[in-house]
Order: structure tokens, then C-alpha cells, then sequence
């Protein structure tokens, strides 16, 4: 392959492998293990995309630290200026005539040149590039495909949530025909409307490279190199397949490496966007059914897509509902599991001397939309279709859910007190003892936050109150289900 084609084929991908504010004249970290960052174990699905991204200087970490963030989302901004800089930084005298994008920005130089290729039209082809927006991974597809130069393919992508004709048809189907995008999980669905993550897009990038092997990293480490079994472990995953067992970490060949280590934590730590993407790679929950399609809200259907845009923006997703019969976990209805774990987390506290008090458990479809609509006051669903209603719609959001998207449908959510309101909760000795050593109290029962201080995007403002029950099982093999920044929790579960 010419020089040409390699560039245009790195560019094809290259989306926000660095973040461009983020990365900025960083340097390696010292003391570099798989790729140098302690939230990329090994056996997660982009671990070889990231070290391979390191060698090649194509990110440095977030801020220069020895975190790449796999899961944290890319701006549109961001994703602009990665790839104006891998074509050279190009000067482009011509205005891009987007209101949203201040002239001298630090990526306005990159807008101008994506706009000036046409590479971008703005939002719906509007005067707003909406640059501080994540970027969604049907916009990803997009745009490597403009890049590419909007090659034709007839082969079908055979996702059930890629309409054939919207916009990003043509996109996806040349994404899947080039092997970069296998589906979400490999399944049949691509999720257009979720956001990109870092990961992903180390992936897109490391696949549209033809899969290279991440640089051989020798016989650098040895088991006393590692903290726990699982750590060395992800690192032996991780260059095994290309280079077999450098290190000699796993002497007696049976793929366990370095057995003598301390095993996982009985519960690893979460980040509070892994509380939340837990909760979503887990539903629907045990003794729950999804729904299919999302309740009505006012009836009319402008308004409810008008309400629905914005609860999503925030965060909210459709949930599940019951599909067992309910019983009472200490005076509020949950299903038969959360209810017997409740019990078991109410005698825990009460040997501790602590009160705990549940004030709500499952909520119905049809009380949920009560409760909304009655926070939201008199407003005429003409009003809430043209967005005059938009203000009293996001403040009702930060408390209250809209119908169909509450946790409290599954009917694993509860609300917690201490005997005294919901809002006085956080900071009592009760809800301290809950969060002790990131709420280890809640874990052994099978609880997590349901929506933590510092979660991105989680739907209402953060809520110390109220827990849901996953399991503990689930817990413990977090990392089975769900990549997390915690390289000794275990990502093997039986």
C-alpha cells in the first residue's frame, strides 16, 4: 500500500484516540506497564488498540496522566482537531459560519477545515457545530466515512437499529463491511444514538489499521512486578497472543499467570460512571422485563418526543418492569430478592446501632407519570412541542423521572433515610456507614448507588438516597460485564 493510502486509511479512523484538549504537549508517564495507563488492565477489547495507539504516539493519556479514561466520551471539537492535526495542521483561510464556534478557539482552526473539505455541515446542516457536544457513534460513522471520501458499499450491516436511508446507513454498512465495527457487543445492533467512547474509538482506529500487534514488550516484568493475580494476568492476556509468554509468568503453561499472587478484592472500586454502566450492562435486571416501547406522557406525540429528547439528553433510558410478583421490603413493594436483601442490609445496620428506613420502593408506569406531570405544572403540550417549555422540563428532570425511564419500575430500586426525609440523608451516620470504603456496607448486601456524586449523564442530579440491588454476585464480577479503571478486580466470574 502506497503512503498516500496508509495516511488516508489512518485517517479514515483517527477520530479522538487523544483527546485534542486533553493531550495537548503531554508527556509519557514514567514507570509505563501495558501502555503505561492503570485503567487499561489487558483483557478488555481495547486494551491491544491502546498500547498499540501508545507506541505509535497516537495518545498519551488524559492530561498526560497514567489514565487513557476509556470510557469517558469525546467532544465533537475534540474529534475536529485530531483529525485536522493528522493532515498537518493545514491553514484554511475559509469561515466555517458556525455561531457556536468562537474564532481563536482551540478548535477553530480544525473547524474551518472540516467545514472547508466538507467534512462537516454543521448540525443538520444548520449554523451550529455544537463543538462541546460528545459525539455520537452514528456521527462517528459519518464522519470517518466523509473522510474516507464516501466510498459506496452494497453490503447490507444487518443492524435492526440502522433504518436503510437515514443518514448514517451508507456510513455504517462501509464501516461493517471494513471490519471496523462489529456491532455493540457484537451483537445486531450498532446503538447510533449512544455516545462514543474512548475505547471504542481506540478500537475503530486499531481495526482500520488491520488489527497490528502492540510493540513486544519483551521480559520487562515478572510476577513481582504486579499487585494481584488479576493484574498480572490482564498483562499476560494482553501480549500473549502475539509474542507468547515473554515474561514467563505462567511457568507451568496451564495459562494462569503468576498463581501466588493475592487474588481480586472481594469487591473492586468503582469510578461513578462505572456504578451507572453497570447498572445498564446488567438490564434488564433479574425478574424484569424491558420496555418495549416508551409510555405516553401528555398523549400527544410531539410533546412526549419533546420531553423525552430532553430526559435522554440528560441520561435517562427506558427501564423494565416486574415480571414476578412483588413483595414488601420492610413497608414498600420490591421483588422477592431486593426485598430479602434489604432485610439482610436493615439487620446489618441495626447491629451497627444505625436506623435504616426505606420510604419507597416500586413506582408504577402510571404513578410515575403523575408524579412529572404534576411537578411540571400547566403547561399545554403545544407549548412543551415548540420548546417554550423546555426550562420547567429540565428542572422537574433533575428530581424526577419521566414515565418508563424511573429505576424505581424494576422494582430493585429503593429509597433509604434514616427515619427522616430523603433530602436530609446524605452526611447522616446511616448514609456514611452505607458509602464506607466506596459503600462496601451496601455491596456485601448486593446494593449499589443508584445515581453517585460524579456520574456523567445519569439522568436526575445525584441522589444518596436511593440504592438499587444488582446482586452481589454482580458486583464482585463487575469487571466480567463491564471494563472499569480498577485493575485488581477480576474479569473472569463462574
Amino acid at each position: 500500500m502506497g503512503m498516500g493510502r496508509v495516511r488516508r486509511a489512518l485517517l479514515v479512523v483517527l477520530i479522538v484516540a487523544a483527546a485534542a484538549g486533553s493531550e495537548v504537549g503531554s508527556a509519557r508517564p514514567a514507570g509505563a506497564t501495558a501502555g503505561g495507563f492503570i485503567d487499561v488492565r489487558g483483557q478488555e477489547f481495547y486494551a491491544p488498540a491502546v498500547v498499540w495507539m501508545r507506541s505509535e504516539s497516537l495518545t498519551t493519556g488524559v492530561g498526560g496522566s497514567n489514565r487513557f479514561a476509556p470510557h469517558a466520551t469525546v467532544t465533537r471539537a475534540e474529534a475536529a482537531t485530531f483529525l485536522w492535526r493528522q493532515q498537518g495542521s493545514p491553514a484554511t483561510a475559509r469561515p466555517h459560519g458556525f455561531v457556536d464556534v468562537p474564532a481563536g478557539s482551540w478548535y477553530d482552526a480544525a473547524v474551518r477545515w472540516m467545514a472547508a473539505h466538507g467534512h462537516t455541515t454543521g448540525v443538520g446542516g444548520s449554523n451550529r457545530f455544537e463543538p462541546l457536544r460528545p459525539v455520537t457513534r452514528a456521527e462517528l460513522s459519518a464522519l470517518m466515512w466523509r473522510v474516507a471520501g464516501r466510498p459506496a458499499v452494497s453490503t447490507p450491516h444487518g443492524f435492526v437499529d440502522v433504518p436503510a436511508g437515514s443518514w448514517y446507513d451508507a456510513p455504517v454498512r462501509w464501516m461493517k463491511a471494513k471490519g471496523i465495527t462489529t456491532g455493540v457487543g457484537g451483537s445486531n445492533r450498532f446503538d447510533p444514538t449512544g455516545r462514543s467512547t474512548r475505547g471504542q474509538q481506540a478500537t475503530f482506529i486499531w481495526r482500520g489499521q488491520g488489527r497490528p500487534a502492540p510493540p513486544n514488550p519483551g521480559d520487562s516484568r515478572d510476577c513481582a512486578s504486579f499487585r494481584t493475580q488479576p493484574e498480572a494476568q490482564g498483562w499476560f492476556t494482553l501480549y500473549r497472543p502475539w509474542y507468547g509468554d515473554v515474561a514467563k509468568l505462567d511457568p507451568d503453561g496451564d495459562g494462569i499467570a503468576c498463581p501466588k499472587l493475592p487474588g481480586p478484592k472481594a469487591f473492586p472500586t468503582f469510578q461513578p460512571d462505572e456504578y451507572k454502566e453497570l447498572v445498564l450492562a446488567l438490564e434488564p435486571l433479574p425478574d424484569t422485563i424491558a420496555l418495549a416501547v416508551p409510555p405516553s406522557i401528555t398523549g400527544h406525540a410531539e410533546a412526549d418526543a419533546r420531553i423525552r429528547w430532553l430526559a435522554e439528553s440528560r441520561g435517562y433510558r427506558l427501564r423494565a418492569v416486574p415480571a414476578v410478583g412483588l413483595t414488601s421490603g420492610a413497608g414498600v413493594p420490591l421483588l422477592p430478592a431486593a426485598a430479602h436483601a434489604l432485610g439482610a442490609l436493615r439487620a446489618d445496620a441495626r447491629a451497627h446501632g444505625l436506623p435504616l428506613v426505606p420510604s419507597s420502593g416500586y413506582r408504577s408506569v402510571d404513578l410515575q407519570r403523575s408524579i412529572f406531570l404534576r411537578k411540571l405544572g400547566g403547561w399545554s403540550p403545544s407549548q412543551i412541542a415548540s420548546g417554550a417549555a423546555d426550562g420547567a422540563i429540565g428542572a422537574v428532570l433533575r428530581f424526577n423521572s419521566i414515565p418508563g425511564y424511573s429505576k424505581h419500575h424494576t422494582a430493585r430500586a429503593v429509597d433509604l433515610t434514616d427515619g427522616g426525609s430523603v433530602g436530609r440523608f446524605e452526611g447522616t451516620a446511616t448514609e456514611q456507614w452505607l458509602r464506607v470504603y466506596d459503600f462496601h456496607n451496601a455491596k456485601r448486601h448486593g446494593f449499589v448507588p443508584s445515581y453517585p456524586r460524579g456520574a456523567s449523564a445519569q439522568g436526575p442530579d445525584p441522589e444518596p438516597w436511593e440504592y438499587v440491588h444488582v446482586g452481589v454476585r454482580e458486583i464482585r464480577c463487575a469487571a466480567f460485564y463491564i471494563p472499569m479503571a480498577d485493575p485488581t478486580a477480576t474479569t473472569a466470574c463462574p
